[in-house]
């Protein structure tokens, strides 16, 4: 599965830089000093707490780099910093004009930029371009060891993996030992992938797993995995039909389907928290899934109970799925605590509070089903709606990958992604590795429930609700 910067889940902070400073808005946070004139504040040299990002503006242009203790890339040449795309940046610039803050529209976080004195040394001439082998092992290394957020939960010992690994390293090779030393970390966002069409994700997608080892035991049928994937996938989905009596609708780009199971309860399906709109705009995809909102809160209304399926959601935007969490809501309360790795720390804590949204919202008896397969994005929802008071989860712990894909190029051109930020709940349990345990487990449809028309999980949740 390609990573697709413009529309993937957790790409966010990808850092297009080109739309960064904008002079519209304020984001209003404990940070803020006061605003001032952005235009002539932004002019200097800045770095990121956090996410290793430096900015360089002068006389209205910008360059970007990327900077570790391994060396200095440049992403981005001087450039107008005001795009076409002004409304997706909100910037703050403190009254000292010491530090500015921005939160992008496709996130939840406000990131922090610091004013330094100079350009470091190590951004000369636009940093590290080479293709040694070795440099980029060392560039890629340290860039794990500094912003990678998991190594304890993970188990790894990264200091002796890089002994293990490095004194392989050739020009010929340099792409196998990367992706197996990577491949430790099991990890889905932690990805890597070159000019060639060549990609990497060192997790494996336990649906995808458990497909193939069912195509395994029965024998290869047709000898093709792919087919058997679409097919078994498909009987799943079809399966869903089979409790709802009267038929489905379907909105938001494909993405959102929804019915009755009966006329007490309400079925929606979250296929995606992205993607909602065709074609493809950012900015509207938090109103594209308000808009879908309307129609099943309208054709819910007389449900005492609502069953959200995000068994197959890999994930979208976390904006997205506090939105959408937003519709279930009664009150205002914390819901995530996010931070990010920064070598030898964590930058603050950023609470980001749940609210109410939409003209009506469904308080109802909420059952949320996940699985495995349940990721990223998906999981920020499951993390917002597990605290709250009418919500039952049933299904199967999910995937475990919460934080952000944190987007890095290479020396030599190569781009790799890992997973920097830590979430956590509003009492800070944070389940990125192990996943959100369900209040009530119930099996993902065997072979022979899909063969037979059963969903396990769908039946268990009904019987819950009777």
């Amino acid at each position: 599965m390609k990573i697709n910067q413009q529309k993937d889940a957790k790409m966010r902070f990808g850092f297009v830089m080109s739309a960064i400073i904008m002079f519209f808005g304020a984001c209003q946070t404990d940070h803020d000093q006061g605003i001032v004139d952005q235009a002539t504040s932004l002019e200097g040299i800045w770095l990121s707490e956090g996410y290793g990002r430096l900015l360089w503006i002068r006389e209205g242009k910008a360059k970007t780099y990327d900077i570790s203790g391994a060396g200095c890339m440049m992403r981005g040449d001087f450039f107008d910093v005001a795009g076409d795309d002004v409304s997706v940046w909100n910037v703050t610039v403190a009254e000292d004009r010491n530090h500015f803050l921005y939160h992008a529209q496709a996130t939840v976080n406000t990131y922090v930029f610091n004013k330094i004195d100079a350009l470091p040394g190590i951004c000369d001439d636009g940093g590290l371009k080479t293709t040694d082998p070795l440099t980029n092992f060392d560039y890629l290394w340290a860039l794990f060891n500094e912003h990678y957020a998991f190594f304890q939960a993970r188990e790894i010992d990264w200091g002796l993996i890089r002994e293990h690994y490095r004194e392989q390293v050739t020009d010929e090779n340099l792409w196998d030992i990367t992706t197996e030393m990577l491949s430790v970390f099991g990890d889905d966002h932690v990805t890597l992938y070159d000019n060639q069409d060549r990609y990497f994700q060192a997790g494996q997608q336990r649906l995808y797993v458990r497909f193939y080892e069912e195509y395994v035991d029965a024998g290869e049928p047709g000898g093709d995995f792919e087919q058997y994937i679409q097919q078994e996938y498909g009987k799943v989905l079809s399966n869903i039909s089979n409790y709802l009596p009267h038929g489905a609708h379907v909105g938001a780009n494909g993405k959102v389907l929804w019915g009755k199971a009966n006329e007490e309860t309400g079925y929606l399906q979250i296929a995606e928290m992205n993607g909602l709109t065709e074609p493809y705009d950012l900015k509207s995809q938090v109103p594209a899934m308000h808009h879908v909102m309307d129609r099943v809160v309208n054709d819910f209304e007389d449900c005492t109970n609502v069953i959200i399926d995000i068994r197959f959601n890999s994930g979208g935007l976390d904006i997205v799925s506090l939105a959408l969490a937003g519709r279930f809501a009664s009150k205002q309360q914390p819901v995530w605590k996010v931070s990010a790795r920064d070598v030898l720390s964590f930058t603050p804590t950023q609470v980001i509070t749940l609210a109410p949204t939409g003209n009506t919202q469904l308080t109802k008896n909420v059952v949320v089903l996940t699985s495995n397969f349940t990721a990223s994005a998906a999981e920020t929802f499951a993390l917002a709606m597990k605290q709250l008071p009418n919500v039952t989860i049933i299904g199967e712990r999910t995937n475990g990958i919460f934080s952000t894909m944190l987007n890095k190029k290479m020396p030599n051109g190569w781009t790799v992604t890992l997973s920097n930020e830590r979430w956590a709940d509003a009492s800070d349990a944070c389940y990125e590795v192990s996943g959100i345990t369900p209040h009530i487990e119930a099996p993902f449809p065997s072979k022979t429930n899909r063969d037979d028309g059963i969903d396990p999980v769908l039946l268990k949740a009904l019987e819950y609700l009777e």
